[in-house]
């Protein structure tokens, strides 16, 4: 090589990098300039895709959230961060002076090359966030939620510590600590307070760290192994609705074998119900070497306890209150009588002290019966009503002589109601044992009932229902459910009413426990004169067990509910054309009984379409008189047709949680006029139109639906156009 050729070769490797360092960023600068108009359009390409990914991680989320479970906190994170940069750059595209001068300069034919360049790299700056968005939505998959952890808190501010009591507590915490000692019985009548006992055990043991977690669940006299298995799951973090009762029972025994200390309360199980074998099917086993987990168990009967695997050492009963409990218990609620009373003569203070004696007695040491007739005696504070109710006390008949005594005790309490607060307990009972019964579904039904004297609007019927039901509190009738705007009724309250009801001589009331009685019932001349009928869910009736024709004439109120739904045949309803209620299950994929369009004065239908496929409902509209429709919980219901827009007298539609709901026909939910109150929470899909036909409703006065905001954004653009 000549020198020459060595100087150019050397020269060039020393200039290269020199060249690449003082020529690279004004070649960034340069294509910043030339390639506006493709960044501009290149972050409006992401714009789109991100408001399509914004749309489409709220829609897992909507559905995540229906489900019952909680949102990513870094999914949460990123919708906030992807709709703020959304926002950002839809600012920063929109048409200002600062575009329209990059393009074309106002004095000068050229663009403004320093504004264009500053455009033009914070348009480049703002993609890249946008697609680093993207990536990461993405990237979460299936991995949006999680199934929160129900943790109940066992804190009771009515708790009694009685004497009586003490050792038992004590004993059944020396148990849960002894590591020999994994079941607990607690047995003893209802109303004695087994569950509040139970709830106070489960208390100490958090306080002391025993257990990692304390789980209670109802197993009720009807047990629902599906539905123990899914509150125990959730109190445990797992998720199991999807799955079936064997695959359920496999991930709790293998949830409850990793480990973990588990204390484990079944409160409320029977005899013959629930046995141990049961508990392998629920999937509480416990590996021979797992001494950490625990159960206790609840139940009016010894020989329950001793069936599902308590020792007989480790079965303790609570017993009833002594005379001296009792009375505290009963000046608790109330009050010292020589206070209460200190104004009258002395005489009759000794009456109301003689008269309170008596009844304290009479009440048995039963903490239920002590409760519900103090609250009774607390709120009516007449000697008049003290003698009735003592009398009432001493004759109510006894089936036997302690049970008698819960049963007289309530049924003082029930006297003193007025008839619209009796017939409001007699509705919540013929619901299922332990069931949350809706404050909502107690209007509708005391609405087309005619049970309140007066009241024309579902909101009248509100206010009077709330105002009832806290009555009942007051008398330790009601107590409130668990969730909002629920309440319950204590199981030994509802055997009573139930009870009561079967024996009115004015409209007869019966709910049936069992699929036998039912069929004997139906054989009966004096079946046909029933006002009111409830099969509760946890009754096991199948089709077979229910008559071609149901022959009753009086019919006003029909509660038909079973765990997958009932098909009915065509001639069901023929000789029940006064029913004014009707609460149905009904399986999926079925079509509903053509005898429905008989039903011409039902006023309120509460129909689950259970899954299995689709049922056209189009006959619903036929029921002209109808004032409420609830679908809420139809797992298989795609459409709403058009036919339910002929029901021009409609106050109240509940499509909550009807997840498969796609299609409303247009003008269906504009056409009723009259609509006071409209729930559409968990519905499969809502549309610009079915939003605008919600606008038109002028009466509507309760709303809950979930409106995306894309359909916010599009009816708005409507009406700004309009």
């Amino acid at each position: 090589m000549s020198v020459v050729g060595c100087l150019v070769t050397i020269g060039g490797a020393i200039l290269r990098p020199v060249c690449d360092c003082v020529f690279a960023p004004v070649r960034h600068q340069l294509e910043y300039l030339f390639s506006y108009k493709d960044k501009i359009e290149n972050l409006e390409n992401r714009c789109v895709e991100l408001d399509e990914k914004i749309n489409m991680i709220q829609s897992a989320t909507e559905r995540a959230k229906n489900k019952g479970n909680a949102i990513m906190g870094h999914v949460q994170d990123w919708q906030q961060k992807a709709i703020a940069e959304f926002g950002k750059a839809n600012h920063f595209l929109r048409p200002a002076p600062d575009h329209t001068r990059a393009r074309c300069s106002c004095r000068w034919p050229l663009p403004n090359l320093a504004l264009r360049r500053r455009l033009s790299k914070e348009a480049k700056e703002k993609a890249e966030e946008i697609e680093r968005l993207i990536s990461k939505a993405d990237a979460f998959g299936d991995n949006i939620s999680f199934r929160p952890v129900v943790k109940l808190s066992f804190e009771q501010k009515d708790f009694e510590k009685f004497e009586t009591r003490e050792e038992t507590l004590s004993e059944m915490m020396e148990a849960l600590r002894n590591p020999e000692v994994r079941m607990i019985g607690l047995c003893g009548l209802g109303g004695m307070g087994k569950t509040m006992l139970v709830k106070e055990v489960a208390r100490l043991a958090e306080e002391g760290n025993l257990f990692s977690k304390q789980i209670l669940t109802v197993v009720s006299q009807n047990p629902n192994i599906k539905q123990i298995q899914i509150e125990i799951a959730d109190q445990l973090g797992l998720e199991l609705k999807e799955d079936t009762e064997i695959i359920g029972a496999e991930r709790l025994t293998e949830r409850l074998n990793n480990g973990e200390k588990i204390l484990i309360i079944l409160d409320d199980v029977w005899k013959d119900q629930l046995d141990n074998t049961d508990l392998s099917k629920v999937g509480i086993r416990f590996k021979d070497d797992n001494k950490e987990c625990k159960i206790i168990l609840t139940s009016r009967d010894r020989h329950a306890c001793r069936a599902m695997g308590a020792d007989e050492k480790t079965t303790f009963e609570i017993k009833s209150l002594t005379h001296e409990e009792a009375a505290n218990l009963f000046k608790k609620i109330v009050g010292d009588i020589k206070l209460e009373f200190e104004s009258l003569a002395t005489e009759v203070i000794r009456e109301f002290e003689s008269l309170a004696t008596e009844v304290i007695g009479e009440c048995g040491g039963l903490p239920l019966a002590i409760v519900t007739t103090a609250s009774a005696l607390q709120i009516n504070k007449s000697l008049s009503f003290w003698r009735n109710a003592l009398l009432g006390l001493k004759r109510f008949p006894a089936e036997s002589e302690i049970y008698g005594k819960i049963h007289r005790s309530f049924k003082t309490s029930f006297d003193a109601l007025g008839d619209e607060a009796k017939s409001l307990l007699l509705i919540c009972s013929a619901h299922d044992e332990d069931e949350n019964v809706s404050l909502e579904v107690l209007t509708g039904y005391v609405r087309v009932l005619d049970l309140f004297e007066y009241v024309y609007t579902l909101k009248e019927a509100s206010d009077r229902v709330e105002s009832l039901v806290n009555n009942l509190k007051a008398y330790s009738l009601l107590s409130d459910g668990n969730y909002r705007r629920t309440v319950k009724v204590h199981d030994v309250i509802r055997d009573v009413a139930i009870s009561i009801a079967s024996e009115l001589e004015k409209n007869p009331m019966y709910c049936f426990r069992e699929s036998v009685r039912f069929e004997d019932c139906l054989k009966r001349e004096n079946f046909k004169e029933l006002y009111a009928i409830s099969v509760p869910v946890g009754g096991g009736f199948n089709d077979d067990q229910l008559p071609e024709r149901l022959a009753c004439r009086r019919l006003k109120l029909l509660m038909l509910r079973t765990i997958g739904g009932l098909e009915i045949t065509d001639r069901f309803f023929e000789q029940t054309k006064e029913l004014k209620a009707l609460r149905l299950d009904v399986k999926g994929g079925k079509k509903l009984a053509s005898s429905f369009r008989l039903l011409q004065n039902l006023k309120a239908l509460h129909l689950r379409i259970w899954k299995g496929g689709d049922v056209d409902i189009a006959i619903i509209g036929e029921l002209k008189k109808l004032l409420i429709l609830d679908l809420s919980d139809s797992e298989d219901l795609v459409a709403l047709p058009k036919e339910i827009g002929n029901l021009s007298r409609l106050q109240l539609l509940n499509l909550n949680d009807c997840g498969e709901l796609k299609v409303i026909e247009p003008n269906v939910i504009s056409r009723l006029v009259l609509l006071e109150e409209l729930y559409m929470e968990g519905v499969g899909e809502i549309n610009a139109s079915l939003v605008s036909d919600v606008k038109d409703l002028r009466k509507l006065r309760v709303l809950h639906i979930k409106i995306p905001d894309r359909i916010n954004k599009s009816v708005a653009g409507q009406q700004s156009q309009g």
